[in-house]
């Protein structure tokens, strides 16, 4: 129902360029309405859906919204339950989407598998200027064998050398490393 009744006020209002619905548990049932209404609204540019309850299984509609929504440029998902599978249903979308510029995945389960996906994005997309992937699983988990932790810081590097106006944040993640509690990558590693 609360999904519902803020649908119709974005109706009425017809213009909203901010949406920040943090820690409001909408689950998967309340990410599909407002996502199916979302997808075409050419004046929205912030949306925050951190620690909404939103699971891997609406990412593909998150990936219309991705894809279709030329005025967004702040997507915050942070604290949902994203993870490895989430990344690869959105990758494409954020291949060629060239509008968002941040891009906030904290505590969403990515592991290096994950983060692998995303280091390949980068490499094409050059207008995300901050990506946020605090405290997930970063360091020991994968399954590919190019998701090394050696190889990612490798390709971090890369990617930010290429792109210098790129932040990446990596707080709380191990990446095999004792003792290490946080990464910025646009500092030496």
């Amino acid at each position: 129902m609360g999904c519902g009744l803020l649908l119709e006020g974005i109706e009425i209002r017809k213009v909203i360029s901010e949406l920040d619905l943090s820690r409001n548990f909408i689950g998967d049932a309340g990410a599909d309405m407002l996502l199916t209404n979302l997808k075409d609204d050419s004046s929205l540019r912030d949306l925050n859906l951190e620690n909404c309850g939103i699971t891997v299984t609406r990412c593909s509609i998150l990936s219309d919204v991705i894809l279709t929504n030329k005025s967004l440029r702040h997507l915050d998902l942070s604290v949902n339950f994203i993870w490895d599978q989430g990344i690869a249903k959105l990758s494409n979308a954020l291949v060629r989407n060239k509008h968002i510029k941040t891009l906030g995945l904290n505590m969403c389960g990515i592991s290096n598998d994950g983060f692998s996906k995303l280091l390949n994005i980068l490499e094409s997309n050059t207008t995300l200027s901050l990506l946020k992937l605090c405290y997930n699983r970063l360091g020991k988990e994968h399954v590919d064998p190019e998701a090394t932790s050696d190889n990612l810081k490798y390709r971090i590097r890369i990617v930010t050398s290429s792109n210098s106006k790129l932040k990446l944040l990596l707080l709380g993640n191990a990446f095999d490393e004792p003792h290490s509690s946080s990464r910025v990558a646009d500092i030496s590693m």
